[in-house]
């Protein structure tokens, strides 16, 4: 477990931070590393091992905070780890803008199943298998995911998607927001299957999403979602791709405000040859960008 006394400082500024936000539950340590699942997990000397026990801990609707002092995916854990919890917080440590936490799924498997309403997830680093999502959507649903500050197949971790929400289900009022997709990544970035009902993907006023040359499309609106908006996303392609960035491929897409988005390839225009910005369904653009020239999606 990490004590040195800096990180000692800021668990406790997050301690405080956590109960100036008014009604708060219980707060839980794990520490994937020097960690028991037999402890309480109620301070720093004796913190839990695995997501599974600390979940278990927690009790749903009581605004309950796991904080992750360390984690490399003991063989313990139950993979996927399914967030069954309302108004659960999993908030890892995060140092110099390298979160210190990496959850590496065991099998072919995400790392978590969300199939709990108002959801916070932020500061891990969280891979997937090779056909999974790292943070997925579970067959009961959600509402009020809110992702923020994670990394997907960045340093240590793979997977097929960063985050996804396979049909037939919806995710209404997902956030996510101040997150990296990186080159790990076999397939997307954030792909959306069916609906995410006023979802924002990218939030106004909060840090941009980075998709760094993820191996399919950064954000791949495949379902008739109904999103809020997609806003302030950044992203550099891998390959010169037709509608790499951003995709609306159902017709049944609708209503969501696409703005200020920024897409770069190469440092010449005649790098960059494709529209990154794609929308077969009825949507509203703003000002969006290829390289330093704004543009409107291709709608073929």
């Amino acid at each position: 477990m990490i004590d040195e006394e800096g990180t000692l400082r800021r668990i406790a500024t997050i301690d405080e931070a956590i109960h100036a936000r008014g009604k708060v539950g219980k707060v839980f340590f794990l520490d994937g590393i020097a960690g028991n699942d037999a402890w309480h997990g109620r301070t720093l000397h004796r913190p839990l091992l695995t997501y599974t026990e600390a979940l278990a801990q927690c009790r749903s609707d009581n605004n309950d905070y796991i904080i992750v002092l360390d984690y490399w995916s003991p063989g313990t854990e139950t993979w996927p780890v399914a967030v069954t919890k309302n108004m659960v917080h999993i908030i890892g440590l995060q140092f110099e803008s390298v979160n210190w936490a990496v959850v590496v799924p065991g099998g072919d498997n995400p790392s978590f199943n969300v199939e709990a309403h108002y959801v916070e997830i932020a500061y891990l680093e969280i891979g997937a298998g090779a056909t999974k999502g790292a943070i997925q959507l579970g067959s009961t649903g959600w509402w009020g995911l809110n992702v923020h500050h994670c990394s997907y197949g960045w340093s240590y971790t793979t997977g097929q998607d960063g985050i996804r929400d396979p049909a037939p289900f919806d995710a209404p009022y997902l956030n996510a927001y101040a997150c990296i997709f990186g080159p790990g990544l076999t397939r997307d970035g954030i792909r959306i299957e069916h609906n995410a009902t006023r979802g924002r993907l990218g939030v106004p006023g909060k840090p941009s999403n980075i998709f760094d040359r993820v191996g399919g499309i950064g954000i791949n609106v495949t379902g008739p979602a109904v999103l809020e908006g997609v806003f302030n996303n950044k992203h550099i392609l891998a390959a010169d791709v037709a509608g790499g960035a951003l995709t609306f491929s159902h017709v049944g897409s609708s209503q969501a405000f696409i703005d200020d988005n920024h897409c770069g390839y190469g440092n010449q225009p005649g790098d960059f040859l494709n529209n990154p910005y794609r929308d077969l369904g009825n949507n509203h653009w703003g000002v969006n960008w290829k390289q330093a020239s704004a543009i409107l999606p291709a709608v073929v």
